[in-house]
């Protein structure tokens, strides 16, 4: 049997897989049409669209695809035959769209036509069928359990709040309990940890494919399934009980990242911004590095204009991306995917990231606009405010760490840091090391420096010195569990370093002692830099965080009064409490600020070009008004 050999698509056409009826073990038959693609016009052909994991090149598999009269071999991966194996129907044939069949991946220039196509392609599909893989390890009670679980709970993930589905009976409503535990037998839980830890869940390509999908998405393992709404509701479920330590399963607490993953996945669906999707997918795997980019044009707002582009090597491609959103957006956020291995340290080494989250709650220059100044070289000039000076690294915690290696790799930070006597730690460098440690990653960020939850975390910390590990009181039990959760999320893969003016903050292990701290204005990260002295430019060595200057403080100096960060995902803002007690969006640092625009208490929105947003910005065109308050704004070169 000779090749299947693709005939061009004309524009606004996909090719649609029909799938012949058959049995289990017959040989894979179907034909491969082409069918117009217009969705503005509503001329959209029937089809499923299948989400899955590739898999290895190894010991492929055929399908007979008619052409004319005849039939033509086309080879597939084993993961795609099996699932087309269980999806084929015995006595009639099945629509299907899968990418490495319905799109010709040997021709660059129709790859990238339809990777533009893509987001398009499974928002208008009649169902997308999550395909995790064939029944193994008990994968159909495990899927059994997450649909009894989510058709018993709801979950809100822009609040984080879990309750009951209304209309749930009294022995279900427990399910959405917060406070209530999951009872089921270690042998569950090993069956749901092991469906979590399938490679479908790493896969960039699947936050777009099911981000996109209609209600009607469904999960499928060998021949059990479940709805996509309902398993996502579950996996919810399951987090909140862990983080409150509500399972009846200690081993559960060890497999978070799984879970916390899944939940993620869930809440891609909140994030609209090219960096927020960069930051939010940095963990997961792709086969080819520009599609880090190139997989979330399907979520993104087309009017950053990233065009896919094969024939371009993932350089240029990163390149590009960082100036797609500064004009767009007049942002430099994208710096904080910068390091010293890229060349110029500039461009963003987006496929070389720590997998580790980033800093959400760095807002080192508020809403600040960015000025890019492109010179001979490959030299960018940008503005910036000088923070500090790396004093010394102080500890690192590896990437995978376990919780008790976490724990003793913190201990030792603390005592050398702080001493063995915790009655003679002072009260300013404990809380600073403490706030370092958390990341950002507790329920407040705040500048009050004798907040009670902070407080209890600095009593945590003081109990892992003291006492052996696990022998903290019972009271602090709960609390302790919080805080190696918070560390979790805010350290692996980073070290911890002490800076010149006594504070503490989080690193990339490529930082040394002398290294420079800068709130670059227009991103959200401060960034450490790195000066040769014979050289008039810096390097970039990567992101910061470090809590003294995560609120604006470079720029406009520590707010009169207590403030907090509000994680709204793409629209993160500061909150900070008035004399009497009520909220405030509005910034106390801008009142003093001669601005010639007034500085309004509504929503404050990422910084963009257009539009009315810009009133809410701290323009670097009106550098005056900070010289005038004795903040020192530079112009710094970066190679």
């Amino acid at each position: 049997m000779l090749d299947y050999q693709y005939l061009p698509l004309e524009e606004s056409q996909l090719r649609v897989l029909t799938l012949l009826a058959g049995e289990f073990d017959d040989p894979l038959t179907g034909v491969l049409t082409h069918e117009q693609f217009l969705p503005a016009n509503s001329d959209v052909p029937k089809y499923e669209a299948i989400s899955y994991f590739w898999g290895d090149q190894i010991d492929m598999a055929t399908i007979a695809i008619s052409q004319g009269r005849h039939q033509r071999r086309k080879l597939i991966r084993p993961g795609l035959a099996t699932a087309l194996r269980h999806l084929r129907r015995q006595d009639q044939p099945r629509n299907l769209w899968c990418d490495s069949i319905c799109i010709n991946q040997d021709d660059l220039v129709e790859r990238a036509a339809q990777v533009l196509l893509m987001g398009e392609v499974y928002r208008e599909a009649d169902r997308v069928i999550v395909w995790l893989g064939p029944e193994e390890d008990d994968s159909s009670a495990a899927l059994k359990i997450l649909d009894h679980i989510g058709s018993n709970v709801r979950f809100d993930p822009a609040r984080y709040e879990l309750s009951p589905l209304t209309g749930t009976n009294r022995k279900n409503r427990k399910l959405g309990d917060p406070n209530s535990a999951l009872s089921y037998k270690q042998r569950e839980w090993l069956a749901i940890k092991k469906l979590f830890a399938r490679p479908w869940f790493t896969r960039l390509w699947v936050r777009q494919e099911i981000v996109l999908a209609k209600p009607s998405a469904i999960v499928v393992a060998g021949f059990a399934t479940t709805t996509w709404s309902r398993f996502g509701q579950a996996v919810a479920c399951i987090e909140v009980k862990i983080a409150l330590g509500n399972t009846n399963s200690p081993f559960l607490t060890r497999f978070v990242s799984d879970v916390s993953n899944i939940v993620a996945l869930f809440r891609t669906t909140l994030f609209r911004h090219p960096v927020a999707l960069l930051n939010f997918t940095r963990s997961c795997q792709c086969r080819d590095d520009r599609d880090r980019v190139y997989s979330l044009l399907g979520l993104i707002d087309p009017s950053y204009k990233i065009c896919p582009d094969y024939s371009r090597n993932v350089k240029d491609v990163c390149r590009e991306f960082m100036f797609s959103i500064y004009r767009e957006d007049a942002r430099l956020d994208v710096l904080a995917f910068c390091d010293t291995a890229a060349s110029p340290s500039w461009v963003p080494n987006i496929p070389g990231q720590n997998p580790a989250h980033h800093f959400w709650r760095n807002f080192a220059t508020g809403y600040s606009e960015a000025r890019l100044d492109m010179m001979q070289g490959d030299m960018m000039g940008v503005r910036a405010v000088k923070c500090g000076l790396v004093s010394n690294l102080i500890g690192h915690i590896p990437r995978g760490c376990a919780e008790d290696e976490l724990k003793e790799r913190v201990k030792t930070m603390l005592k050398q840091q702080l001493g063995t006597d915790t009655r003679k730690w002072k009260d300013d460098a404990t809380v600073k090391l403490t706030q370092a440690l958390l990341g950002g990653h507790w329920f407040e960020n705040t500048s009050h420096q004798h907040d009670p939850q902070l407080m209890g975390v600095v009593s945590v910390l003081k109990n892992w010195v003291v006492e052996d590990l696990g022998g903290t009181n019972g009271k602090d039990a709960f609390l302790d569990m919080l805080v190696i959760w918070a560390m979790l999320n805010a350290l692996p893969g980073w070290s911890v370093y002490r800076a010149k003016n006594s504070l503490f903050g989080i690193c990339s292990s490529m930082c040394l002692p002398g290294d420079q701290i800068y709130a670059v204005l227009g991103c959200k990260d401060p960034i450490i830099l790195r000066k040769r002295r014979d050289f008039a430019y810096y390097r970039i060595v990567g992101p910061t965080y470090i809590h003294d200057f995560s609120c604006g403080q470079a720029i406009l100096g520590q707010p009169a009064f207590r403030s907090s960060f509000v994680d709204s995902f793409d629209n993160p803002y500061l909150s900070f409490e008035r004399e009497d007690g009520l909220g405030n969006k509005g910034d106390p640092h801008l009142q003093h600020i001669d601005f010639p625009y007034k500085v309004e208490d509504d929503h404050p929105l990422w910084h963009r070009n257009k539009g009315s947003v810009g009133r809410n910005q701290v323009d670097s065109s009106h550098l005056e008004a900070f010289y005038k308050r004795g903040v020192r704004v530079e112009e710094i070169l970066l190679k």
